[in-house]
């Protein structure tokens, strides 16, 4: 094997090796709000047993809850979409929803947080016609925010994406702190669902150089004479 495809083929190895490690999963409790189990249409208020379970909320009574979404309306509470995962989601009209993960935060760490959001599109009652309203998630390190974000804007005919990551390198004060989730909400009645939550590995300069060598040195010797 000549001397160049070695090159090529070991910073390859080396590169794909370092972009392809794969972040861990952190489990969300309740992350999908299925527990508890409720019919169609079916709401809890978050002061009331059972509440919003594993989420610690803060609001004024019945303004949060999990809520049964009907798929098409024959319900009590119809809408025109179902949930993003299962068939419960969390609603809010003011306040927030925390939950503490347990995670304890590590150095050279990517957090991810990925939250499915939208808008309760609601044909009848006191939010009827209800202006999508503003929201913001955020990571946690003992109760400090370190990530967030707001966009995209809800909608109340499709479930989005809503993505918040923080950098952890070495010399953070945050190393060793808790990682938490927090929700809150400008108004009625944002939508939040599926929340997942990764740590990944934060890829090394020099591995990343391997990855860009390899790539280069692979184009150069495809490239025509």
């Amino acid at each position: 094997m000549k001397a160049t495809h070695k090159l090529v083929l070991i910073a390859g190895i080396l590169g794909a090796s370092a972009l392809s490690s794969m972040g861990a999963m952190i489990t969300v409790q309740n992350s999908s709000f299925e527990n508890p189990a409720l019919a169609e249409g079916a709401i809890t208020l978050h002061q009331t047993p059972p509440g919003v379970p594993n989420w610690t909320i803060a609001a004024a009574n019945n303004t949060v809850g999990i809520i049964n979404l009907d798929e098409g309306g024959a319900g009590a509470n119809p809408d025109f979409m179902g949930a993003a995962d299962g068939l419960n989601v969390l609603w809010m009209n003011e306040g927030t929803a925390t939950q503490a993960t347990g995670e304890i935060i590590a150095a050279d760490t990517t957090y991810t947080l990925t939250v499915a959001i939208a808008h309760r599109n609601i044909t009848g009652g006191q939010f009827a016609g209800e202006l999508p309203n503003t929201y913001l998630i955020e990571l946690l390190a003992g109760g400090t925010p370190i990530a967030s974000s707001s966009t995209p804007a809800t909608s109340g005919t499709a479930w989005q994406d809503s993505v918040a990551t923080v950098d952890i390198l070495a010399g953070s004060p945050h190393i060793g702190q808790t990682l938490s989730i927090r929700f809150s909400v400008g108004g009625p009645q944002p939508l939040f669902d599926n929340v997942r939550l990764d740590g990944s590995p934060v890829p090394e300069p020099a591995s990343l150089m391997l990855a860009s060598l390899g790539v280069f040195l692979l184009y150069r010797r495809r490239k025509p004479a």
